[in-house]
């Protein structure tokens, strides 16, 4: 597991990096795999890729930010940086992931725009899905990338660090969702064990009118 140590010194809403590029820098050293994503659409400006697999050199992050000063930091999730992200667009769909994995709440948190990121520790085989564990919840597994505080969302808003905690274990029944899915790959059994969980605690949320009213139970498909 590469460090998280220092967080709430280095990177949290109070004491912040004076610039992106100091934040690339120190998340480098910690060993996070990361690069420089265009600050408009999340989209990398290098070729990422090859950064799930290698780390990039001093030279190359700082040659980034020299040319491109303004871009987010964006970090490949997967077994080099040794995180999976569940990433939770509204506030609804988050509070909707914690009752329903309520583990979740006590790992590491970043706020993004509207939502948060709950990182976790990495799990082998488990890719991205977009879909599997209900609306506005996609999984940042093997092949995905995620951005890092202090980036600026395209609305402006800063991303930020919600706590300093170690990311925790992914939930046995939430391992065995996205591992049984990344294996079989739109099987019924992990896209209906998902859906079935949601459902349970939207049995406990029957008042909220947020809550979707029929979660579709067939199987996505990659």
């Amino acid at each position: 597991m590469n460090s998280t140590s220092g967080l709430a010194t280095d990177e949290t809403p109070d004491d912040e990096p004076l610039t992106l590029s100091d934040a690339a820098l120190t998340y480098l050293r910690r060993g996070w795999p990361i690069f420089a994503v265009d600050r408009g659409g999340k989209k990398p400006l290098v070729e990422w890729k090859r950064y799930q697999d290698r780390l990039p050199i001093e030279k190359e992050v700082k040659a980034w930010w020299q040319k491109w000063p303004q871009a987010n930091v964006g970090m490949a999730t997967g077994h080099l940086s040794g995180f999976v992200v569940v990433d939770c667009d509204s506030e609804e769909a988050a509070t909707r992931f914690v009752e329903a994995y309520p583990e979740a709440e006590t790992t590491l948190q970043v706020q993004t725009d509207r939502g948060r990121h709950f990182y976790f520790q990495h799990e082998e085989g488990v890719r991205n899905n977009s879909s599997l564990l209900g609306p506005g919840i996609d999984v940042r597994g093997e092949g995905g990338f995620v951005i890092l505080p202090p980036s600026i969302h395209s609305s402006g808003e800063p991303y930020k660090w919600l706590n300093q905690n170690e990311p925790q274990p992914m939930p046995d029944t939430l391992k065995e969702i996205l591992s049984d899915h990344s294996k079989e790959c739109g099987s019924d059994h992990s896209q209906v064990a998902a859906a079935e969980r949601l459902h349970r605690c939207a049995a406990k949320n029957a008042e909220s009118s947020d809550w979707p009213e029929e979660i579709d139970p067939e199987p996505h498909r990659c």
